[in-house]
């Protein structure tokens, strides 16, 4: 699993897709390359700065928030709007199933892997 962590200004939530911006802070993913998923956000000194790990690839996955409905089988996603949606050509990587096998609706947790 690659994964990394980022000192940021602002808390994100766990399972939101990031990017980086123009100026090459650390934002939700809105359009474009997503840099990742985020594990954890976490602040060491109360709430002035966070420590942002972000998953980038390989491993077992992570869990991230869905964005659309999904039926449960093994399945490519793309990014869009800081989610994960499924996709049925190329994409960033794998909706990975839970057993026995679910429909998932937008805003559910899911396990994912990306792989590009």
């Amino acid at each position: 699993m690659i994964y990394y962590t980022m000192i940021t200004p602002n808390q994100f939530t766990s399972g939101e897709a990031v990017q980086l911006d123009d100026n090459q802070a650390l934002i939700t993913h809105t359009t474009g390359e997503a840099l990742g998923i985020v594990m954890t956000s976490v602040s060491p000194d109360e709430g002035s700065t966070w420590q942002t790990k972000i998953y980038a690839a390989g491993g077992g996955g992570v869990s991230a928030l869905l964005g659309d409905t999904w039926d449960g089988q093994p399945s490519r996603f793309v990014f869009a709007g800081g989610r994960v949606v499924p996709t049925t050509t190329r994409g960033d990587g794998w909706l990975i199933p839970s057993m026995p096998i679910v429909s998932k609706v937008a805003g559910d947790s899911v396990s994912v892997g990306i792989y590009k």
